[in-house]
């Protein structure tokens, strides 16, 4: 929570976890939402309700790339010029 009011100020909402940030992404494609067979779709549902609207669950991660499994390295160094 500290993290998260610090990075994020009024935008978080610690009752919830959940930032709602000034200018949120927003989906483009209707077509691109989270598959009803993904194993976590209830609880991130449940847990972002308004997750098509822009809102965002807080999240630690580390995103150096020698944590990534080989699938997202893969897609992180994807050229379509030479697919």
């Amino acid at each position: 929570d500290r993290f998260a009011e610090y990075i994020y100020g009024d935008c978080y909402n610690r009752e919830a976890g959940i930032v709602k940030l000034e200018f949120p992404y927003q989906q483009r494609d209707e077509g691109m939402i989270i598959r009803d067979n993904y194993p976590m779709y209830q609880y991130f549902c449940k847990a972002n309700p308004g997750w098509r609207d822009g809102d965002e669950l807080v999240s630690l991660i580390d995103l150096r790339e020698r944590n990534w499994k080989a699938i997202a390295r893969r897609a992180l160094h994807w050229n379509p010029v030479n697919a």
